[in-house]
């Protein structure tokens, strides 16, 4: 899991979507109809940016910090990697956390099922409203 968490860090830094997209399980994901592929595609290139951005002012995440946790409800396997531990008022972020989920224990096959970069908004963004003319 810590090698593919890897590959997935690095192909993140080159918003490379062939080689995230071959991580997954095909037939978990529906990776393999090309509408899902689509969406898929958007959402990496969504994450990709949102790495970038963070990993440009902060630097490439420190591995040793990525810990494994089990989801309770379907014992899959979640990586979690800190990527922002301090508030980013000029990002607007309070943390940001990438998670990595796989197949639990007796289905592990080396894929991922999915990933995320979280993002932990410091305050909404709010419109002034300019009192009415009268």
């Amino acid at each position: 899991m810590r090698g593919v968490t890897d590959t997935l860090i690095s192909s993140l830094q080159k918003c490379d979507t062939t080689k995230i997209l071959a991580l997954f399980e095909v037939s978990a994901s529906h990776i393999d109809q090309e509408n899902t592929r689509t969406f898929v595609k958007e959402n990496i290139l969504n994450d990709c940016s949102w790495y970038n951005k963070i990993t440009e002012k902060y630097g490439l995440p420190n591995l040793d910090k990525l810990s494994f946790a089990k989801d309770p409800q379907t014992q899959a396997n979640i990586a979690v990697l800190p990527l922002l531990q301090t508030e980013d008022s000029a990002l607007n972020l309070k943390s940001s956390t990438l998670f990595v989920k796989f197949y639990p224990d007796q289905f592990f096959n080396g894929r991922i099922l999915s990933f995320t970069v979280s993002r932990e908004i410091l305050k909404k963004k709010q419109t002034l409203k300019a009192p009415p003319l009268n």
